[in-house]
Formats: C-alpha cells, sequence, structure tokens
C-alpha cells in the first residue's frame, strides 16, 4: 500500500512540476486591448499668432475661413476650412482659396493629437490644399503629425488652434500653426 501511495504522489509531482516552473517563469501578463482606444488627446498648444506657414513652399496666412458639422456613420464631425484670402460672406463661398487647409475633428472643445501610427484614422484629420492646377488629384496632402484643439463652439463662431505637417521627398514646405476664429455655418447635407 504505501509502495503504491508513494508512486502516486511522485506521478502527481511529476505532472504539475512543469506546470509549475512554466507559470513561475512566464512573463505573461494581462495587457489591455487597445480596441476602442482613445486617439491621443493633446496639451493645449499656445499661439499668439493667427494661423501660418506654407503649403507646397508658398507662404500661406489665415485670412477667413468657415466652419460646420457633416454626419459619418451617423454621427456628427466638425470641419474648419482655413482660407488664405478674404471672403465677405463665408458660409455663402463653396471653394474658398486656392491654398486652404481643411481640418476635420470632433464636435467638442479640446485638443487632439493626429496619430502617425494610425494612417486610416479619419478623425482628426489635416488636409493641406493647393487648388491652383484643376482636375488634378494630387492637389491634397494629408498631415502625417499634427493637433487641433477647439477653444470655443458659441456665438455662432469656433475658436481654435491648429499645427500640423506633411512631408513628402517631392512637396516643398508645407505645415501650418496658429490661432483661427470661423463663423459656425449651417450642417453641411452631404459627407465626406
Amino acid at each position: 500500500m504505501k509502495y503504491s501511495k508513494c508512486v502516486s504522489k511522485c506521478l502527481i509531482s511529476l505532472l504539475f512540476w512543469p506546470l509549475l516552473v512554466a507559470c513561475s517563469a512566464s512573463n505573461y501578463s494581462n495587457k489591455v486591448s487597445d480596441q476602442g482606444a482613445v486617439p491621443p488627446v493633446a496639451s493645449k498648444p499656445i499661439y499668439s499668432n493667427d494661423a501660418d506657414g506654407a503649403i507646397n513652399g508658398r507662404a500661406w496666412k489665415f485670412a477667413t475661413g468657415k466652419a460646420f458639422l457633416f454626419k459619418r456613420n451617423g454621427q456628427s464631425y466638425l470641419q474648419v476650412n482655413l482660407w488664405n484670402q478674404d471672403i465677405a460672406n463665408p458660409c455663402g463661398e463653396y471653394f474658398g482659396s486656392t491654398f486652404q487647409v481643411r481640418l476635420y475633428t470632433q464636435n467638442q472643445v479640446g485638443s487632439i493629437s493626429i496619430d502617425p501610427s494610425d494612417p486610416f484614422n479619419l478623425i482628426p484629420t489635416l488636409i493641406f490644399s493647393d487648388l491652383t492646377q484643376a482636375g488634378s488629384s494630387r492637389n491634397n496632402m494629408v498631415a502625417s503629425e499634427g493637433t487641433i484643439t477647439i477653444d470655443s463652439i458659441a456665438n455662432g463662431h469656433i475658436k481654435g488652434s491648429v499645427s500640423g505637417k506633411f512631408q513628402a521627398g517631392n512637396v516643398n514646405r508645407t505645415e501650418i500653426s496658429g490661432n483661427f476664429d470661423v463663423p459656425f455655418c449651417q450642417q453641411k447635407s452631404g459627407s465626406y
């Protein structure tokens, strides 16, 4: 009897010993899933100037623009168009200036950064446009890095700031930084 108890204990020990060693030596940790991760929130940039910079090497300075809501997948987002020429009725203007910057962001006050590790994320997006060549599909440049800040949505105006840049070997300096204040126009019927 004692022999069978001893053999049983040895077999049980031999079966559980590798399991105990494997568990104690593992580096396993229960990581939180990245699904549904919140986009990176930026610290609020502070600028003392109106937005300016360059688009494809040409100087660009914010003069006027407009903002409106658009729907995508049943959710409302904010589009802000920044133009480098004065336009008397921005809400009535369809195209704006030939050199422009378009911001797509959440419809709320706050700062959000473009995540360069997620190039397929549509919100936030910062697009530089050089519309001097009509019909060209190469006139939009999507920023690879940047921050969009909405400071206030009140009294028919949207105030905020933006910084960002697009870099490519065959494109001249394309970047922007500074403040903007644009009228908040009626919601756009289509989606982007």
